[in-house]
């Protein structure tokens, strides 16, 4: 579970820095190549440890229908639902989630 949060928060970084980074001219930047080496190497790291996972043989009761199409089309919706929106809806959650935590 760790792993994967860990791999998702390395691969918000990378992504944000490849795509807000880039159209900033920071891509021929030494720090930016470097910052995205290292989260490259902790995105594989964490998928190297949660491939390794042992597997159970038991058939759950409930397998989602055309499984390797419904998820990716609803993880791109999704994400491109929250890309669209503003910034200001991004704080009010930020500050909403440290209150509640």
């Amino acid at each position: 579970m760790v792993s994967l949060l860990v791999l998702v928060i390395f691969w918000a970084a990378l992504c944000s820095l490849v795509l807000y980074g880039c159209t900033q001219g920071l891509c021929g930047s030494w720090w930016a190549i470097i910052i995205i080496i290292c989260c490259l190497v902790c995105v594989i790291g964490c998928c190297v440890v949660i491939v390794r996972q042992p597997r159970s043989d038991i058939k759950p009761p409930f397998q989602t229908p055309f499984v390797p199409v419904i998820p990716l089309v609803s993880v791109i919706g999704n994400v491109g639902l929250m890309v669209a929106l503003p910034s200001d809806t991004w704080i009010r959650f930020v500050v909403w989630q440290t209150i509640g935590n």
